[in-house]
């Protein structure tokens, strides 16, 4: 069991488990633990009540990126100095993968418990 599954964060659902997730459903399993993904991806970052600031997907500190916190748009971002937007998913793909949404899949699943691996480091 993986550590947001642990602490009740993460249902475990079998049907999920015995079939892999698509995308959507990837993004939203993880947008209902925000604070623990966006930890995951921005080690060091201190988000507010809603939002987490920052200046790009690279983590630096600012202000352009807006990451929400909780609610229907929970992990939802957008980038208001590149206008780029989207979703948990996406977020994990631009932060930690070039961009690369196969791989923010794998680690998102990994994460996420639901497949027999540990999240694949950053790059």
């Amino acid at each position: 069991m993986h550590r947001l599954q642990e602490r009740g964060a993460i249902p475990r659902h079998r049907d999920i488990a015995r079939s892999r997730p698509d995308m959507g459903e990837v993004s939203r399993l993880l947008a209902l633990q925000p604070v623990a993904v966006l930890a995951a991806i921005f080690p060091g970052a201190k988000p507010s009540r809603n939002e987490l600031r920052l200046g790009s997907v690279a983590g630096e500190p600012g202000g352009s990126l807006r990451i929400a916190i909780g609610g229907v748009n929970s992990l939802r971002w957008i980038d208001e100095a590149t206008g780029e937007r989207g979703d948990a998913l996406e977020l994990a793909a631009k932060a930690l993968f070039g961009g690369n949404c196969l791989q923010a899949l794998a680690w998102s699943l990994a994460l996420l418990g639901l497949d027999d691996s540990t999240p694949p480091p950053r790059q």
